[in-house]
C-alpha cells in the first residue's frame, strides 16, 4: 500500500531533527564560551600603565565579584600606581564599605623564557586572608585550565601556615609549599621552557649579608610533553581568598620595584598541554598498561583458535566428524579461556581502575591486537594464507588509526 505511513514521517522527522538540535547545541557552548571570554576581558578595557619598560591593563571588575575569590577589583590610582622611581603598587583597600582588590595583566604575551619579579618588603605583617600573585594566564584557553603558572603568597585562611607556593593549575594540591620573609625584599623567578619549568626564590637583603642573593627555595619538573606558550599574560595582583574583608581589617600594600623577562630563543612551540612530573602513580598507571597488554594479546591467542580453529580440523585429521553443534560446544569452551584473560585485562587497563586507558583506546588496541595474533596465526600456525601487500597497506592504516585515537590533541 502505497498510502501515507506516520511512523515513517515521525522516522524522517527525527532524522532530520537530530543534526539541528546537536548543531544548536554545540553553538550554544561555544557562544556562553566565548562570552565568558569576552566578559573577562571586558575587566582589562580600562586605563593602561608603563612598568619596567612594557604596558600593563589595570583589571576593573566595575563594582561586580569576579575571580579570583569573588572580589571586587578596582583601576583607580589609588588602587594601582606606579610611582615616581618606576615601583608598581597595588593596594588592597578599604571604600564605601567594600574591600577592593588590584590587578594588572600585560598586554603582550612573552612566550618562552625566564620571569623574574622583585618585591619590596611588606610593610606589615601578610594577612591570612590576603593573597599576592604572580603569574601567567591565558583567558583564551578554557580546556587547558588557562595554562596557569603561579607563584602565591598566602597562609589561604589559616593561622599558621607556610605563606609562599608554587603551583601548575590545576594541581593545586600538588604544590610546592614554603616560607618566605617577606620583612625582607625578594626576587621570584620562574622559567618556562618547552619541556622544563623551574622556580626559584631569593632574598635581595637582610642582616646576613652572605644570604643576600642566595636561592633559599627552588623547584622544577619535566614535563612528558611540550608546554605551549601563545596567549597567555603576565599578571599580577592582590586579593582576599574566600572572605569579604581581611581578618586584621587593615589596607594592605604591595611594591613590585621591577620585573624582568629573557626570552628563550630557541625553543619551539608545540599545542600540547604541560604535565607534572612523573610519579609513583604514574609508573603504576604504565605497569597496569603493560599488563593490560599482555592479558588481551594472550586472549586473543583463544580467541583466534575459538573463531577459526574448527576450520583446521580436516587439515589436522582432528574431529572430523563432529556435529555442528558440537563444534560450537567446542569453540564456546576454548572462548571461555579467552575470556578468562580478555575481561581482566579490560578491567586493569581501563582508567576507572588506575588504567592508562580510556573505551575508546581499549576498544582500539583490542583490534589491533586482534589483527596481529590473526596474521600471526594465520602464516605461522595455520599456514592456509599468504602475507599480501595490499593487507600490510589495511594494517598500516589500522596503526595509523592508534595513532589518531591516543595522540593528545
Amino acid at each position: 500500500m502505497n498510502g501515507w505511513n506516520v511512523s515513517d514521517f515521525m522516522k524522517n522527522r527525527k532524522r532530520k531533527f537530530l543534526p539541528f538540535c546537536l548543531l544548536s547545541l554545540y553553538f550554544m557552548v561555544n557562544t556562553v564560551s566565548a562570552s565568558e571570554i569576552r566578559s573577562e576581558f571586558d575587566y582589562y578595557g580600562g586605563d593602561t600603565l608603563e612598568f619596567s619598560g612594557y604596558t600593563w591593563a589595570v583589571k576593573e571588575s566595575f563594582d561586580k565579584h569576579t575571580g579570583p575569590g569573588r572580589n571586587y577589583f578596582s583601576g583607580s590610582k589609588e588602587n594601582v600606581w606606579v610611582d615616581e622611581d618606576g615601583k608598581l603598587h597595588l593596594k588592597l583597600r578599604y571604600k564605601n564599605d567594600r574591600w577592593y582588590c588590584s590587578e594588572v595583566q600585560m598586554l603582550k604575551s612573552l612566550g618562552y623564557g625566564k620571569y623574574v619579579f622583585f618585591i619590596d618588603r611588606l610593610p606589615q605583617p601578610l594577612d591570612k586572608d590576603v593573597v599576592i600573585g604572580l603569574f601567567m594566564y591565558d583567558h583564551t584557553d578554557t580546556s587547558n585550565f588557562h595554562k596557569e603558572i603561579d607563584i602565591e603568597f598566602s597562609k589561604w585562611g589559616k593561622d599558621v601556615d607556610l605563606n609562599t607556593q608554587y603551583v601548575i593549575q590545576p594541581y593545586e594540591e600538588k604544590a610546592f609549599r614554603f616560607d618566605s620573609d617577606l620583612n625582607r625584599p625578594t626576587r621570584h623567578e620562574f622559567s618556562v621552557r618547552k619541556k622544563k619549568i623551574t622556580f626559584n626564590s631569593r632574598y635581595e637583603h637582610g642582616i646576613n649579608p652572605d644570604s643576600v642573593g642566595q636561592i633559599y627555595k627552588d623547584w622544577k619538573y619535566k614535563p612528558d610533553q611540550a608546554y605551549k606558550t601563545g596567549h597567555e599574560r603576565v599578571s599580577i595582583n592582590v586579593w582576599l581568598y574566600k572572605a569579604s574583608e581581611p581578618s586584621n581589617l587593615k589596607e594592605m600594600e604591595v611594591v613590585i620595584s621591577r620585573f624582568e623577562f629573557t626570552p628563550y630563543k630557541m625553543e619551539r612551540v608545540k599545542p600540547t598541554l604541560p604535565k607534572l612530573k612523573k610519579s609513583k602513580n604514574h609508573r603504576r598507571n604504565k605497569v597496569k598498561g603493560i599488563i593490560s597488554i599482555t592479558l588481551l594479546v594472550v586472549a586473543n591467542f583463544f580467541m583466534t583458535f575459538a573463531w577459526y580453529g574448527h576450520l583446521q580440523f580436516k587439515k589436522w585429521n582432528i574431529l572430523q566428524d563432529t556435529s555442528l553443534l558440537g563444534i560450537i560446544l567446542i569453540s564456546w569452551f576454548i572462548a571461555l579461556f579467552e575470556y578468562l584473560f580478555q575481561v581482566p585485562g579490560n578491567r586493569i587497563g581501563h582508567e576507572s581502575n588506575g588504567g592508562p586507558f580510556n573505551l575508546f583506546q581499549l576498544k582500539m588496541l583490542q583490534e589491533v591486537i586482534t589483527l596481529c595474533v590473526f596474521t600471526v596465526c594465520t602464516v605461522f600456525i595455520f599456514k592456509t594464507d599468504k602475507l599480501q601487500w595490499n593487507y600490510l597497506v589495511g594494517f598500516f592504516f589500522m596503526i595509523l588509526a592508534v595513532f589518531f585515537v591516543f595522540k593528545k590533541w
